[in-house]
């Protein structure tokens, strides 16, 4: 289980700062490309001040990290799934003549 979850720390870390800009050019494309990605980049780091404190008061109250970790599996699986629907999206407006 400890390899497992080192093994999934090291893709998640690596990715963090390579998926992001990846993600963001292949959507929205190199145009206004900075402004994209910066509202993304200020979401993300709101997201880990708010989020670190807050598994910390979750684990006082609770005694466990397990709901924390549930919490974190759907977030992942929300995201993935808005991710699928981003390109779905962006495909249409492609077929439909409407993206540049």
């Amino acid at each position: 289980m400890f390899t497992l979850a080192i093994a999934i720390y090291g893709f998640v870390v690596a990715s963090i700062g390579t998926l992001g800009p990846l993600l963001t050019t292949a959507l929205f494309g190199n145009k206004e490309y900075s402004e994209i990605y910066a509202s993304a980049v200020i979401g993300l780091a709101v997201a880990g001040i708010v989020a670190l404190p807050g598994y910390g008061y979750i684990f006082e109250f609770t005694g466990s990290y397990t709901s924390v970790l549930v919490a974190i599996a759907i977030m992942l699986t929300i995201n993935l799934v808005l991710i699928i629907l981003a390109f779905k999206g962006k495909k249409k407006l492609e077929e439909a003549g409407l993206w540049n």
